[in-house]
């Protein structure tokens, strides 16, 4: 029995299928680590978030196509009692269990929501039971360009949510390594309470860690991005 109306379904394959299919511009071996890393993140992601988490990959997806797996597994889920369904992949790190609760929201009061990626695809899907018609749904131009534009179309009473980067390819993997190194940069000044140097500065000397505790390499020598 549904503990609430709405559930998330968590809409993926396997680290070793997803490798497989993706790549990423990776060697296999480090392709699959790469999935099984953005799959753990993701499934964390939505367990925080306090909704019901219904688990879909290849062994119980059914169909042929990429578009007829996702529209008979949301149709599991609506059968299965559930009035709204949160629909939310493994490639987009980003997403926290605050903008998850949002579209559960908006879901509650009665809007359908999508929340777009860089590619023209989504990140989160938010449907409604009563407006979810399974044959078009299927039929979306999936994993394109066109996603997004398709899924505008074809909903009605659509909200956004703000767009994030998913995971394609080693170059969004150089993104998220640039926009992350500036938040530990910040991490580093607030632990060792000293302004980090910048490059055309001589270097600060080291401030001793806090308690005794931290590391005593003192904080990067970098200067900071925000």
């Amino acid at each position: 029995m549904p503990r609430s109306a709405t559930a998330i379904l968590f809409f993926s394959r396997s680290a070793s299928c997803e490798a497989r299919a993706k790549g990423f511009g990776l060697v296999q071996k480090k392709a699959k680590r790469l999935a099984k890393a953005l799959i753990n993140r993701a499934r964390q992601t939505v367990e925080r978030s306090g909704l019901d988490v219904v688990n879909s990959d290849e062994r119980s997806q059914r169909g042929h196509t990429f578009g007829q797996k996702l529209s008979n597994a949301v149709a599991d889920v609506f059968r299965s009692g559930y009035q709204q369904v949160i629909i939310i992949g493994n490639d987009c790190p980003g997403i926290t269990p605050a903008e998850i609760g949002r579209a559960a929201q908006l879901l509650e009061e009665g809007h359908q929501v999508l929340a777009p990626d860089q590619n023209g695809g989504v990140w989160l899907i938010g449907l409604r039971k009563g407006a979810f018609a399974p044959a078009a749904f299927a039929e979306v131009a999936w994993e394109s360009e066109q996603t997004f534009a398709g899924l505008r179309q074809l909903l009605s009473g659509v909200t956004l949510l703000p767009p994030h980067r998913s995971v394609e390819k080693n170059t969004d993997l150089r993104f998220f390594w640039q926009q992350h190194k500036s938040w530990l940069y910040l991490v580093a000044e607030l632990l060792f309470e000293a302004p980090l140097p910048h490059r055309n500065k001589p270097a600060a000397q080291k401030t001793a860690p806090l308690h005794g505790q931290l590391s005593q390499r003192g904080p990067p020598q970098e200067p900071l991005h925000l």
